[in-house]
């Protein structure tokens, strides 16, 4: 089996080794050349023009590692929401188009460096989704897209595995994050939807993947047939020390791994693993 790497500068840097690997990407966020901003793919917030709701700063944690990271804006945080017209509408998320890759015989990995302020108590609040697509439009998707649900078959791609992050201090009720692989009821996978009050889908939501519906129940016993799989890490989100979460993609499984940033590869945690079709 071949192994890749792809590597993203987010939130911080990324660097690995993982057997005789090639590199899909490596991305610097001072290069925005490198990655689609879909912030910048609508209007929202009081902008008359598109507009970022990023911004590059330096972080140091508390045991004194400092790198330069990506953060939402004050407007960003503002304007956060998914649901609400003239917000951001889960656009506050970044695409990074790589090489076609067989996943037949290939594997991927993809390295986060991570820092969260402060934990919650619950909810989705300071989450990261990492989504890996197929049916990518060349260039990437175009402006206004995001209101198109009945004009344009998705126009942000169709999700194929996705990963998820919360910083949650406990996950009693709830997760500190899942894996999932396709979405909603489409075997294709299918980004979510938000719906108007009468139930029809009203705009596209590319940051994230719905974690329901029929094609999360795979007939074949080999394959777990809950709806979505959930970790529960004890040490995979913590408050102000840089974490490197690894997402490892191989041709019959998903698993995440977490250390701390000091710390090599060798230190790696898993936090959970599951079969995938």
């Amino acid at each position: 089996m071949r192994s890749f790497l792809f590597k993203i500068l987010f939130l911080g840097g990324i660097s690995v080794s993982f057997g005789q690997s090639r590199v899909l990407l490596n991305a610097d966020l001072t290069d925005t050349a490198q990655y689609i901003d879909l912030s910048k793919k609508l209007i929202w917030g009081s902008n008359t023009l598109p507009t970022s709701c990023f911004s590059l700063v330096q972080k140091t944690d508390m045991e004194g590692i400092s790198r330069q990271s990506l953060t939402l804006s004050d407007s960003g945080r503002k304007y956060y929401n998914w649901h609400l017209a003239g917000h951001l509408k889960n656009c506050n998320s970044l695409d990074f188009p790589f090489p076609k890759v067989d996943r037949l015989v290939d594997s991927i990995r993809i390295e986060l460096d991570v820092l969260w302020d402060t934990l919650t108590n619950g909810g989705e609040e300071g989450r990261i989704n990492v989504i890996l697509l197929h049916q990518y439009p060349a260039g990437g998707p175009a402006f206004g897209m995001i209101d198109s649900v009945y004009k344009f078959p998705h126009p942000f791609g169709r999700p194929t595995y996705s990963f998820r992050v919360i910083p949650r201090i406990l996950a009693i009720g709830g997760y500190r994050g899942f894996m999932t692989y396709g979405g909603n009821n489409d075997s294709l996978g299918k980004l979510y939807t938000q719906n108007d009050n009468f139930g029809n889908p009203k705009w596209w939501m590319p940051g994230a993947v719905p974690v329901s519906g029929p094609y999360f129940n795979v007939a074949d016993m080999q394959y777990p047939r809950s709806p979505y799989f959930p970790f529960n890490g004890d040490q995979i989100v913590a408050r102000k020390v840089w974490k490197t979460i690894t997402w490892e993609l191989g041709k019959e499984s998903l698993r995440v791994y977490h250390r701390k940033s000091r710390q090599d590869s060798s230190q790696n945690q898993l936090a959970y693993s599951m079969f995938i079709p």
